[in-house]
C-alpha cells in the first residue's frame, strides 16, 4: 500500500503517467515530473490500471477507481492513434519544434510490448469497471455496460454514459440481486452532483451515506428500480504541488477525468510564450468531419509574451498580446499535425 501511494501522490503524472526517465525506464525521486523528457511508457501505464484493480479488490476505496480512471482515459487511451494504426511507447507531456522527429505515434516498434497490452487491455475493460465486496455492489467506472455474471445468482444491471464527455449515468436493475446494495464512485473531479432514484431524489444521510469516496445506498436493490446521477463536468485549471519544480508557476486544464493540451495547429508556434488570462472556458464541440469531430474542446484567452525588439537580452519588459487558445483533450493529440504540444501553460 505504501508502494502504491508513494507512486500516485508523489511521482505520478497528471495523465496517469508513470516513469519520470528512459534512463532506466522507471523513477527517480519523489516530485521530479519533467514534461518534456519523462517517459511514462503505455505498459507502465496499463500495469498501474493492473495494480489499481488488485488494490481495489483489497480495500473498496474510490482512490484506487480514481487511478485507474486517470491513466486510462490519458496516458493509456492517448498511446494509440485514433484510427488505431500507430502507438506510442512513451507519453511526454510536453514537445518543442527541436524535438518533433519523434512527435508522431509509430505505426510499430521493435520492442512492440505496448500495441498488444493495450489491446489486451480494452478487450478485458469489462473487469475493471466494477466489483462486489460485502454484499454491496461497487460501480467505479462511468463506462456503458450490461452486469450480469458478477453475482451468485441470476441478475442483471446495466449502465448507460457518455463520459468522458457528458456526466449523465443511468443505472436500470433488470433483475436485482438477492440483498444487494448499490455503491457508485463520487468522482473527486466533479464539483457538484445530483441522484434521483425512481424519479425521487437521493439525500445524503436519508437515502444514502458517503463513504471511502462512494455513495452507499441504504436499501437492497430491487428489479425495476433506475437510478440516473449527473456529475457537473467543470471545466478548470489544475496545479501540481510547488515541490514539482517543472510545474512551478504554471497549471495544466482539465474536465471531468480529461486532461488537456494545447497544440501548435490551433494555437501557432512557441507554445510556451503564453500564458492563461483567464479561468473561465467556452466548451465548444466539435461537429466537423475531421479526426476530433464529436469531442468537446475547450476555448480561452491567453496572453502571448512579445520581445518589443529581436536583442538576445534587454532592459525592456516584453509585450503581451491576447489570443484566444483552443485545448484538446491529451488522448488525442497528435492525430492531425505535428506540432509543438504542452500540457501545462503558465498562469498569472
Amino acid at each position: 500500500m505504501r508502494l502504491f501511494d508513494n507512486a500516485t501522490t508523489k511521482q505520478m503524472y497528471l495523465t496517469g503517467g508513470l516513469g519520470q526517465t528512459w534512463r532506466n525506464e522507471g523513477f527517480t525521486h519523489d516530485y521530479d515530473l519533467p514534461n518534456d523528457t519523462n517517459y511514462c511508457e503505455t505498459c507502465a501505464g496499463i500495469s498501474l490500471i493492473f495494480w489499481a484493480r488488485k488494490m481495489l479488490a483489497l480495500h473498496s476505496d474510490s482512490h484506487y477507481a480514481e487511478v485507474i480512471e486517470r491513466a486510462l482515459y490519458n496516458n493509456t487511451l492517448g498511446a494509440m492513434a485514433l484510427d488505431g494504426k500507430s502507438f506510442y511507447y512513451s507519453n511526454v507531456l510536453e514537445k518543442g519544434p527541436h524535438h518533433l522527429t519523434d512527435a508522431a505515434r509509430p505505426k510499430w516498434h521493435a520492442c512492440a510490448c505496448c500495441p498488444p497490452n493495450l489491446a489486451r487491455l480494452l478487450l478485458s475493460l469489462n473487469h475493471y469497471l466494477a466489483h462486489v465486496e460485502n454484499e454491496i455492489f461497487y460501480l467505479n467506472q462511468f463506462i456503458g455496460a450490461n452486469y450480469t455474471e458478477m453475482f451468485t445468482e441470476d441478475a442483471e444491471i446495466t449502465v448507460q454514459a457518455n463520459l468522458p464527455f457528458e456526466g449523465q449515468v443511468e443505472i436500470q436493475v433488470k433483475q436485482a440481486p438477492e440483498n444487494k446494495q448499490l455503491a457508485i464512485r463520487l468522482p473527486k473531479w466533479s464539483a457538484r452532483f445530483s441522484v434521483f432514484k425512481n424519479g425521487q431524489r437521493q439525500r445524503e444521510g436519508l437515502d444514502f451515506t458517503i463513504n471511502q469516496g462512494y455513495l452507499i445506498f441504504r436499501e437492497a436493490m430491487q428489479t425495476g428500480d433506475h437510478w440516473v446521477c449527473t456529475f457537473e463536468l467543470t471545466a478548470r485549471l489544475t496545479y501540481a504541488n510547488p515541490l514539482v519544480k517543472a510545474d512551478i508557476g504554471k497549471a495544466a486544464l482539465t474536465r471531468g477525468p480529461l486532461v488537456y493540451c494545447l497544440e501548435e495547429e490551433d494555437n501557432g508556434p512557441h507554445l510556451w510564450q503564453l500564458t492563461w488570462s483567464a479561468e473561465e472556458f467556452e466548451v465548444v464541440k466539435e461537429e466537423t468531419t475531421n479526426k476530433l469531430a464529436d469531442m468537446v474542446l475547450l476555448k480561452s484567452l491567453a496572453l502571448r509574451e512579445v520581445a518589443l525588439d529581436q536583442d538576445l537580452y534587454t532592459y525592456h519588459q516584453p509585450t503581451t498580446q491576447t489570443q484566444v487558445v483552443t485545448a484538446i483533450p491529451f488522448f488525442a493529440r497528435y492525430n492531425r499535425s505535428v506540432g509543438e504540444m504542452q500540457v501545462w501553460t503558465r498562469y498569472r
